[in-house]
Parts: C-alpha cells; sequence; structure tokens
C-alpha cells in the first residue's frame, strides 16, 4: 500500500508538472488507472491529489487522440460508480464548460459531455439537470453529431 501511495504520488506529480507532451502524460495516468483499481489508491487519488480536477485540466489542454480515450475511461469509471460520481459535484461546471466550449476538439467535448450525461444519473444531481433542460434542447442543434447525440441522451436521462 505505501509503494502504491508512493507511485501515486510520483505520478501525479509528474503529470502536474509535464507540459506538452501528451505521450508522458498518457503513460503515468495510466498507471494512476492501474493503481486506482485498489478502493485505498483510488479513495487517495481522489481526495488527496483531487483526482477530478487532474483528469479534468489534463483532458482540456489534451492533443492527443489516445490521452484523450484513457481520460474518457478514466472518468466513465469514476462517473458510473455512484459511491465516486458524488464527488463530480463540484465539477459539474467544468465539465459543462469544456463540454459547450467550441473552441475544443469534438473528442474533448463528447468527454466531457458523456461524464456530465453519466453525472445525470445520480438522483443528487436531478434538480440541477432539470433546470438545464432547454439547454440540452439547444445542444440537439451543436454542428456536430456527437454533441446532438450527449443532448439527446441528457434529455433521456432527465425525463
Amino acid at each position: 500500500f505505501l509503494v502504491s501511495r508512493g507511485v501515486l504520488s510520483y505520478c501525479v506529480s509528474t503529470i502536474k508538472t509535464t507540459e506538452d507532451d501528451d505521450g508522458m502524460v498518457l503513460e503515468f495516468f495510466g498507471v494512476v488507472n492501474a493503481l486506482i483499481s485498489s478502493q485505498p489508491i483510488c479513495d487517495t487519488f481522489l481526495n488527496t491529489y483531487n483526482g477530478i480536477s487532474l483528469i479534468l485540466e489534463a483532458l482540456s489542454r489534451s492533443e492527443s487522440s489516445n490521452l484523450i480515450t484513457d481520460l474518457q475511461d478514466m472518468l466513465n469509471t469514476l462517473s458510473e460508480n455512484e459511491k465516486t460520481r458524488e464527488l463530480f459535484a463540484q465539477h459539474l461546471d467544468t465539465l459543462r464548460s469544456i463540454f459547450t466550449n467550441k473552441n475544443l476538439k469534438t473528442e474533448i467535448r463528447v468527454c466531457a459531455g458523456k461524464t456530465y450525461a453519466n453525472c445525470a444519473v445520480s438522483d443528487t444531481f436531478l434538480s440541477r439537470f432539470y433546470k438545464e433542460l432547454d439547454d440540452f434542447l439547444i445542444w440537439l442543434n451543436d454542428d456536430e453529431k456527437e454533441i446532438q447525440v450527449i443532448g439527446a441522451m441528457l434529455i433521456g436521462t432527465v425525463a
């Protein structure tokens, strides 16, 4: 456990300090992803290292499709679990902002949108998503088909 925490700490530190090298960030997120399969390490990643923020920061500056795919896998795992989904409460505005930012690559927007849609399943966030229903209808007219699909998913979930 202590070795894993040390490795996690090193990986997080490297991810935070690495700029313009998606390949290195991808490798270290791969190690983090393997480590967080252990619940105590996952809790440490999410709470001590503010793991969701770390993932979202990396996502918003990512250029590599491989990195975006790996980050999507991590976000899916975390947002599909009811216990960890609760931790997304403070990140919903960030997810929405990434999803709606037309200056970002469509892959990044879709990744954030899928995570946002996963959070909509939670009863905890249902009232928030119900209030945003009109926005979801607007997203049905987005230029990108993938964004339209996520808008439809959100409408279906809230309905």
